[in-house]
């Protein structure tokens, strides 16, 4: 029981830091994130027994589905205000 709540908790902070990195632009740092966020899962998945695990899971495929589309909304949103200035960058380089 107790190895289920340290899951849980884990995988809501991992799931709040990824969230939270990826609004801030910090990419790398989401991906991290999103692994932790998935040992966790699977951790928990792996200590519940029969209905419990399914259910889980349906959550999960849910949540991610949900967070799928906001982070593609987030991209595609970010792309569009974002202005990259790649040759004057390279050229201040040199």
């Amino acid at each position: 029981m107790l190895v289920n709540l340290i899951s849980i908790i884990l995988m809501l902070v991992f799931g709040y830091g990824l969230v939270r990195n990826f609004r801030r632009g910090n990419y790398a740092y989401a991906f991290v994130m999103y692994v932790g966020t998935m040992i966790f899962y699977a951790n928990l998945y792996h200590n519940l027994h029969g209905e419990w695990a399914f259910y889980l899971m349906m959550l999960m495929i849910f949540a991610a589905i949900i967070c799928a589309i906001s982070f593609i909304y987030q991209a595609v949103r970010a792309e569009n205000s974002t202005r990259h200035y790649w040759g004057a960058t390279a050229l201040s380089v040199l």
